[in-house]
């Protein structure tokens, strides 16, 4: 999280104990207080144990909201300066994977080649093969790292509301819209928005995600008005698309804009360093067993399942 708005006085805690505790496990988040008290010495002793700002109860919303969006704006400073002093360390942004096979040095070197440009890549490869990991080291070894990565389930979403989560909707845009919502496009503006199983979306909305990707807008539901977003979009999906847009279940021309490069991560089974990935994982989860080994019989096991 990068800001959180903490109330002083909780049911369990009603002391500065949690706020400590949220800097010392998220150091870099912003928190603003709130307290129905007004006590003064309090808010600043908050402010020396690291809260960014303190608001008093009854506020007003729009305070609370420009807030929150300075918050915002410390905490991406923080985490850029933090970027750019592990980059100057010779630290790598990027991710590499456990394994010396060609399929692992395919992947990567697609990475590192594809990760500079602005070009939409769609993932491919079955449940567990690791889509969200290549999906965020692209993003972080691209020039939109200090950018926000935002992940979505297009499955995980139900159809009714998928379109207000990716594009927003402005109050009494439907039932239930109290509130005007900004959606996932605008809040990944200027970095990655990462769509997972994008084979498994409601039907309904391929032609409006095309529209977005090629004119680069967004049209909050029940809003006539555009605003335009600067998004790099990853893709994944375990479905093989070619055969989903022969049964007419997939649209060509989205398939089309999405796989500017496509990128195929094989399974377990199919990989030459099954063995190396093994030992990585086996002493991870176990660092103080330097001398560890495995049995034969056990990675024959492992090896015979699909």
């Amino acid at each position: 999280f990068d800001v959180v708005i903490m109330d002083l006085w909780l049911p369990d805690v009603n002391d500065l104990s949690l706020l400590i505790r949220t800097r010392e496990s998220i150091p870099n988040v912003e928190v603003i207080m709130i307290t129905g008290h007004g006590d003064v010495d309090i808010a600043v002793e908050a402010m020396k144990l690291g809260a960014y700002d303190f608001i008093r109860k009854p506020f007003n919303l729009d305070r609370i909201d420009r807030m929150v969006e300075k918050g915002h704006q410390r905490a991406a400073l923080a985490r850029g300066n933090a970027m750019r002093r592990r980059t100057a360390g010779g630290e790598s942004r990027g991710v590499r994977f456990i394994g010396n096979s060609k399929a692992v040095r395919d992947i990567q070197f697609r990475i590192d080649k594809v990760a500079p440009a602005r070009i939409p890549v769609l993932i491919t490869g079955e449940s567990g093969t690791g889509k969200e990991v290549v999906a965020r080291a692209l993003h972080q070894t691209s020039p939109r790292a200090q950018r926000p990565f935002v992940p979505v389930n297009c499955a995980a979403i139900a159809a009714e509301l998928i379109e207000s989560e990716l594009f927003g909707h402005v109050k009494g845009a439907f039932t239930g819209a109290s509130e005007s919502r900004n959606g996932l496009f605008y809040y990944a503006h200027g970095g990655t928005l990462f769509l997972d199983e994008i084979g498994d979306m409601p039907k309904h909305l391929p032609v409006r995600l095309l529209r977005v990707l090629q004119e680069r807008k967004v049209s909050p539901l029940g809003s006539g008005k555009e605003v335009e977003v600067d998004v790099t979009v990853i893709s994944a999906t375990h479905n093989n698309l070619k055969e989903r847009i022969a049964r007419g279940e997939f649209r060509e021309d989205l398939y089309y804009r999405l796989n500017g490069l496509v990128v195929r991560l094989p399974a377990l089974r199919e990989r030459s360093d099954f063995e190396a990935v093994v030992k990585k994982v086996l002493h991870s989860l176990c660092e103080s067993c330097a001398n560890i080994t495995i049995a034969p019989q056990v990675m024959e096991l492992l090896q015979a399942y699909h």
